[in-house]
């Protein structure tokens, strides 16, 4: 039986010491992680790498609006699952974020144990998903 392919995730996060926090806490879980600190650098990542399993994702980067990925997400119809890692109090682009449906939002400061929490979410709905695939295939 061929072994199932690791868990991966993108991180999209501009403040490093938080980004490196959140790179070391998903590979202790065991996900292959990629992390990029720009819009422009996060829509590379989609294109160059199939879908990642998760994405965090923060909001205001310094190229742009985090929207553009959940945006190109949608577009591709992607299965990754998004949660949204914010400060922002900007209701026009709070606004636009939940029309787009991220599967989670986190609001800054948050703590680890609520990352993990939707971390455990996430590879449940990734692991039914990949048993799901397999048995149709």
């Amino acid at each position: 039986m061929p072994r199932p392919e690791p868990l991966r995730a993108l991180i999209v996060e501009d403040d490093l010491p938080l980004q490196e926090l959140l790179v070391q806490l998903l590979r202790s879980r065991g996900f292959v992680t990629q992390a990029v600190d720009t819009v422009a650098a996060g829509l590379e990542q989609l294109r160059m790498h199939e879908s990642p399993h998760c994405l965090l994702l923060d909001l205001c980067l310094p190229d742009g609006a985090g929207t553009k990925l959940l945006q190109h997400l949608r577009a591709k119809e992607m299965t990754t699952k998004v949660a949204v890692v914010t400060g922002t109090e900007d209701k026009k682009l709070l606004r636009e974020t939940m029309r787009l449906q991220p599967d989670h939002i986190l609001k800054k400061p948050f703590g680890l144990h609520e990352i993990e929490a939707w971390l455990s979410m996430a590879v449940v709905v990734q692991k039914s998903d990949r048993i799901r695939q397999a048995i149709v295939a």
